[in-house]
């Protein structure tokens, strides 16, 4: 009985390190118009894939077909 509690005591303890990236985020002290010490990452990437598909076709037909005459 008490090793399935400290079983189950050790499971939570390493779900929670696990996750608290998840949880933790850095925050920054930061004023409106200044520049940045350091770069700024987001800590999600939100992709609109119509969009890039959209992009990437125009991309590619305006690239010529031909470049380079090799004769």
């Amino acid at each position: 009985m008490v090793y399935d509690f400290y079983t189950g005591l050790h499971i939570r303890y390493i779900h929670l390190f696990v996750t608290l990236n998840n949880v933790y985020t850095k925050t920054y002290d930061i004023e409106r118009f200044s520049n940045a010490r350091e770069t700024i990452r987001s800590p999600i990437t939100i992709e609109n894939e119509q969009e890039t598909e959209k992009n990437i076709r125009e991309a590619v037909q305006s690239v010529p077909e031909s470049i380079y005459d090799i004769g």
